[in-house]
């Protein structure tokens, strides 16, 4: 019956499929690079170090390189049974007889292509992942830190204010006692008829220092 079915197909058209299937063949055998991670690294899901780490790549170990991003900066590459992106710095190929990193310079003449990351290739490496999310992957910034506007003291201080207003002066006096017993002691004094200001500061150890601001 095979044998018929064979008869009823054009010998062109047979030639044909067996050049497509060759050219596939070849091609497939050339997708991926032999290469070698020079560094402990991580392995991520997209060409920036703001993606997932799917896994952690030793020092020395081989990886296939499928091809990079079209500035030759990450690269695609196989490890395992994980698949993602690394650094070009970190990726060791064979050039001339020679271990070399991969650069823009050397990429194109082994033979290394330029592979688009994109939603298909997202989904079909990452599905299975807890930190997967629908395309487009957004990174997850922790909130930047705000330092508070009014440091809380050390537990066991206690902070004292008083403002007293005298002939057109106005003293504001604060007075910080700490866990020991010890007093630091700021002063401020302003007074209208001579558009000044003088600030003291007293210290727990007695140490003192005075500053005036003219207005």
């Amino acid at each position: 019956m095979l044998k018929h079915v064979l008869n009823q197909i054009p010998k062109r058209a047979l030639i044909v499929a067996a050049a497509v299937l060759a050219a596939l063949s070849a091609t497939a055998a050339k997708a991926a690079t032999a290469a070698i991670a020079v560094t402990t690294v991580n392995l991520r899901a997209g060409p920036s170090t703001t993606y997932p780490v799917v896994t952690v790549v030793p020092a020395g170990n081989a990886i296939s390189l499928h091809g990079c991003n079209a500035s030759y900066s990450w690269c695609d590459i196989a490890y395992g049974i994980h698949r993602g992106w690394v650094s070009a710095a970190y990726v060791q190929v064979i050039y001339r007889s020679a271990p070399v990193i991969v650069t823009p310079a050397v990429a194109p003449r082994l033979g290394i292509v330029v592979v688009n990351y994109d939603r298909a290739y997202w989904e079909r490496h990452y599905l299975r992942y807890p930190w997967y999310a629908p395309w487009p992957y957004r990174p997850v910034y922790p909130p930047p830190y705000r330092p508070p506007l009014h440091p809380l003291p050390p537990p066991g201080t206690t902070v004292d204010r008083t403002i007293r207003c005298d002939h057109g002066a106005c003293t504001g006096e604060r007075v910080v006692t700490g866990p020991a017993g010890r007093q630091a002691v700021r002063e401020r004094t302003c007074s209208r008829p001579d558009q000044s200001c003088s600030l003291s500061r007293t210290g727990p150890r007695g140490n003192s220092h005075t500053r005036i601001i003219q207005r």
